[in-house]
């Protein structure tokens, strides 16, 4: 009788030997797989966040462009030239910038302003033309009379712009701003039309 409740006793603590292992193996498997599905969660997270914040920022730069180009559109539309007033076309230039070489080619823009600027006396143009893209623009690259501009751009930290950049300024005050070639033909030439035939309209109205 004593043999067979200990064989009992002995066959139920293998069992319980038996299930301690299996409950141990099983818990093993589970954490290196519980893991992977929470790594797997946060990379999907990550991907999730790093597409959002991707969206967003080029979202933002969007209406940024579109918020200064209505800036400056409205800063042209609400000019006023007197008469007599020079328009000023301020040119940023650099020597190793293929596009600005290409702007003051024999048909370029250049070419265009200069031949306009012929029977137009009151429309200047001003080439501010640095020696290189790397390095900023220094006070002897500025005329005399835009001095004022080099101490300006200075003060502002915006002395090594893209290029080419274009601005028109009437008594000193930028009216208009763009950047590339292709806004010459689109926005630049015409801002500068604009405004010397809104002197020359207001004038005619006075006589």
């Amino acid at each position: 009788m004593r043999s067979f409740r200990f064989s009992r006793l002995s066959r139920l603590s293998q069992l319980s030997r038996l299930s301690l292992s299996f409950a141990l193996a099983a818990s093993l498997m589970i954490a290196p797989a519980a893991s992977r599905l929470a790594h797997a969660n946060d990379d999907t997270n990550s991907t999730t966040s790093n597409v959002s914040t991707t969206a967003t920022a080029t979202a933002n730069t969007t209406t940024t462009a579109s918020q200064a180009l209505t800036t400056w559109t409205q800063r042209l539309h609400d000019a006023s030239v007197q008469q007599g007033q020079p328009v000023v076309l301020v040119v940023h230039l650099a020597r190793d910038c293929l596009y600005c070489r290409r702007w003051q080619a024999t048909f370029g823009g250049e070419g265009d302003f200069k031949k306009y600027a012929k029977t137009h006396p009151d429309v200047r143009m001003i080439v501010i033309d640095r020696a290189t893209l790397s390095r900023p623009e220094i006070a002897e690259d500025y005329p005399e009379e835009v001095r004022w501009l080099y101490s300006k751009n200075e003060q502002h930290d915006a002395l090594q712009p893209g290029t080419p950049l274009f601005e028109v300024y009437v008594a000193q005050t930028p009216v208009w701003r763009s950047y590339g070639i292709a806004s010459w033909d689109t926005a630049v030439m015409p801002a500068v039309k604009d405004l010397d035939n809104r002197r020359t309209t207001a004038v005619s109205s006075v006589n």
